[in-house]
């Protein structure tokens, strides 16, 4: 079954969601206990790092000066940063407990980025973490994986590295493909695969493909995990 990917004003409606409606979905889907209470726990953190940007934003704008808005600007971002580090951490403490999550984020909303042969790794991916932001001078996207017939890695990353124009240069690992496996193995693949991206250097000022994990993917996973669940479940 094609599943859609939700538009960005579609997941911002879905972030409005209060508890009581993720109680609903996840008795709709017929999950256990457990993941209601899980659910819960997400909504939850996701209500309070709504909170932490929100209050940076409005206290960006009280300010008139142009110097001292500058100024008080990089400041703001910082301390955002870290009040916002600490809400992610406990984020994936939560994520860790849903069977599946990351996997299902990233088929919801990230598919027109994966061919046939990704979508079969994907199922294995375990974690998603992003370091930094593009904002700052340095920003890495690390993807955990669970042990898979497809690489010996259990860990992926990519480091982008950035001044006030854009990307300067990045990093990323070396698959080591297991025997008969690869970007290369089997028929040719109409779409580009994406696993490609990790040893591939950027040679633009922005990269795409980041944008949408770091912009998308990593800030809105709870709405990208619901709208899967939702999809699965013929809503």
């Amino acid at each position: 079954m094609y599943l859609r990917t939700p538009s960005r004003k579609e997941l911002s409606r879905k972030e409005d969601a209060n508890l009581e409606e993720w109680k609903k979905f996840a008795a709709k889907s017929r999950e256990d206990l457990a993941l209601v209470e899980n659910l819960e726990k997400l909504m939850q953190v996701k209500h309070e790092l709504d909170g932490v940007k929100q209050k940076t934003l409005t206290d960006i704008r009280k300010l008139k000066d142009s110097y001292e808005k500058k100024v008080w600007k990089k400041k703001l971002q910082l301390k955002d940063d870290e009040e916002m580090m600490k809400l992610y951490e406990e984020r994936s403490r939560v994520i860790e407990l849903i069977p599946k999550f990351w996997s299902n984020v990233f088929k919801a909303g990230f598919q027109s980025h994966l061919n046939d042969k990704d979508k079969e790794v994907i199922e294995y991916l375990k974690s998603l973490v992003v370091k930094g932001r593009p904002c700052t001078s340095e920003c890495t996207i690390i993807l955990e994986f669970d042990q898979n017939p497809y690489f010996k890695n259990s860990r992926l990353t990519k480091t982008f590295y950035y001044s006030h124009d854009g990307i300067t240069d990045s990093s990323g690992t070396k698959i080591e493909w297991k025997a008969g496996e690869g970007i290369t193995a089997g028929p040719e693949e109409k779409r580009k695969s994406f696993f490609t991206w990790f040893e591939e250097s950027t040679k633009e000022r922005q990269d795409v493909v980041a944008n949408v994990i770091t912009s998308n993917l990593w800030r809105y996973a709870p709405s990208y995990f619901q709208h899967m669940a939702e999809q699965q479940n013929g809503e």
